[in-house]
């Protein structure tokens, strides 16, 4: 239990943190740190942790925030990673539909991964919203990103 106070403290420092964040006064190279990379990180450390209900609220509050197109794609596969680990595959398929919407035209390996672990996730949760969605996700993968 330690574990989970002692990462519960550094995500709380480290949300604190962001919202620090100035972007008129920041250096260019900080340019990275957009409006919702951290809530997406939080996400996906909470739900490592098991902490399902807020990894949740983490994520559906960075997926709406301005960000670069990979970036908003990223985040939906964190949402829907997110809500397949809640039990919620219908949600999840949709969000992975919008996903694979927002992907089509780009390059980029790290997306094709978050696809295939995306696909992977679908195909296990085993519901025919989930094995639809995999499949979208199949036929974009046959496609070079």
């Amino acid at each position: 239990m330690g574990d989970h106070a002692s990462a519960h403290r550094c995500m709380l420092l480290a949300e604190t943190a962001a919202g620090q964040i100035r972007r008129d006064d920041e250096p260019a190279e900080t340019g990275y740190v957009q409006s919702g990379l951290v809530e997406a990180q939080l996400a996906e450390a909470l739900m490592s942790l098991g902490d399902m209900n807020p990894a949740q609220e983490y994520a559906l509050e960075a997926v709406p925030t301005q960000a670069h197109a990979r970036g908003r794609v990223h985040r939906l596969a964190t949402l829907t990673n997110v809500q397949l680990r809640s039990g919620d595959g219908d949600q999840a398929a949709a969000t992975a539909v919008d996903m694979v919407e927002q992907v089509q035209g780009m390059e980029s390996q790290r997306l094709r991964d978050r696809l295939v672990s995306v696909r992977q996730a679908l195909t296990g949760h085993g519901s025919v919203v989930t094995r639809d969605a995999a499949e979208l996700i199949d036929e974009t993968l046959r496609v070079p990103l």
